[in-house]
């Protein structure tokens, strides 16, 4: 397996190319280098049922958006999620979206983000990130950043 601190040895590119490409621009670009998470949550839905629910909200398809393309992504999430689980020691929660509403997916993850942040305790000013949460969420298309706050509890 690849460290996070080790280029891919040329004579390697072309298999990394052919069955990875994204983790081989990722490391020929020197931006492989970030912190393990401590929990990931993978939504997983088949390529069949993600291009119908693309169809029915009346917009046209992007020409990378296909059935084989969608499921092919989700395979490799699948398989970075895999690697995270077992060699890097990393929670992984799998959630199907497929049958579910968005309210009762956005349930189950919250429960599972929960469960996992400990208790909050009063931030101090020697440390005032103490009780910071950093959110990172991915999609096909986009990613969203950003830290968000606990609230103290009330007394």
């Amino acid at each position: 397996m690849l460290g996070l601190d080790r280029r891919i040895p040329l004579r390697e590119l072309p298999y990394y190319l052919r069955n990875a490409p994204q983790l081989a621009m990722v490391n020929r670009l020197h931006i492989a280098r970030f912190r393990f998470p401590d929990l990931v949550v993978h939504l997983h839905i088949e390529g069949a049922a993600a291009m119908h629910r693309m169809r029915g909200r009346g917009r046209p398809l992007q020409p990378h958006e296909t059935e084989a393309a969608l499921s092919g992504l989700g395979a490799g999430y699948e398989r970075v999620c895999r690697l995270l689980e077992t060699r890097c020691g990393v929670d992984v929660i799998r959630v199907s979206a497929e049958h579910q509403s968005r309210d009762q997916v956005a349930g189950i993850v919250a429960d599972a983000v929960l469960d996992r942040v400990p208790e909050p305790q009063e931030a101090s000013m020697e440390d005032p990130g103490s009780s910071t949460i950093e959110v990172v969420a991915t999609a096909t298309l986009r990613t969203l950043v950003g830290p968000k706050r606990r609230n103290a509890p009330a007394d």
